[in-house]
Formats: C-alpha cells, sequence, structure tokens
C-alpha cells in the first residue's frame, strides 16, 4: 500500500477513535448505545441506508449528538467488523447543514 494512502487511513481511523472516546467521556456509554441503535435499525429495514439517517433516528430516540460526528464513522466501523452491515459502491450528500452536503456512504444490511 502506498505510504501516503496508508497514513491517510491511520489519521482517519485516530480522528474516529478520539471522536468516539470523547462523546463516551461526555456521554457515558454513548457508543454502546448508537451501536445498539445500528443494529435495531439494520433489523427494521431491507432500504439502503446511510449513517445519517441511523443519527437521526437515534436522536428521535434520545440519543445525544456527539461533540464530533466523526463518532459515527467508528459506529459505522464497529457495525462493518461485526457483520451488521456492508458499504455500498455509492454515496449521497449530506442533509446534514453542518456536513455542508459532504458526502456520505450509503450502507446496507449484510
Amino acid at each position: 500500500m502506498d505510504e501516503r494512502i496508508a497514513d491517510a487511513i491511520a489519521r482517519r481511523d485516530a480522528g474516529m477513535a478520539l471522536a468516539v472516546e470523547h462523546a463516551d467521556q461526555v456521554e457515558p456509554a454513548w457508543s454502546d448505545r448508537a451501536f445498539a441503535i445500528l443494529g435495531e435499525y439494520v433489523a427494521d429495514t431491507s432500504a439502503d441506508f446511510t449513517i445519517e439517517d441511523v443519527r437521526v433516528v437515534a436522536e428521535a430516540m434520545g440519543l445525544p449528538r456527539p461533540p464530533d460526528c466523526r463518532a459515527w464513522g467508528a459506529i459505522a466501523r464497529r457495525g462493518h467488523r461485526a457483520g451488521l452491515i456492508v458499504p455500498t459502491e455509492r454515496f449521497i450528500s449530506s442533509n446534514d447543514p453542518k456536513s455542508h452536503r459532504g458526502p456520505n456512504r450509503v450502507w446496507r444490511r449484510a
């Protein structure tokens, strides 16, 4: 693997790890609650989705928004590693104003 790509991956992973750690400090067990909601969401849908879709449902269920939304990236990785979700090749623009229409990966139930 190209050294620059490996460095970018390492920095991405470090950023997500810091974000989820901070979320758990601010709201104890935030990541476990978010992961449980992801599992419920996936069990209830057969449609493709984004983690933003899960976040909206989680917030409606009372889970506070983490200080840094990159924490949701860590939840997506955890779901993928656990075999709950798989990435598609598609990306769509975010509807969250704080994301400035940035790209969101589309996922599907594994």
